[in-house]
């Protein structure tokens, strides 16, 4: 059985997604929801997740030889 979302979950969730945090950074504020739950929750929000790529340029380097 789920537990309803709050109204200040709901604005919580929304302004750390306008911020660009990660559904793991939102689930250490909300502590009773996992990201997966977080994820399902912003979706039937119509929200999106926006996810800059993490790229090693040390790593890209070293291995291209410069």
């Amino acid at each position: 059985m789920s537990v309803k979302w709050s109204d200040q979950e709901i604005e919580i969730l929304k302004k750390m997604n306008a911020a660009n945090r990660t559904p793991e950074d939102v689930a250490l504020v909300l502590k009773s929801r996992t990201p997966e739950g977080i994820r399902c929750k912003s979706e039937s929000l119509g929200l999106k997740w926006v996810m800059e790529p993490e790229i090693d340029f040390e790593a890209f380097k070293k291995l291209m030889g410069k």
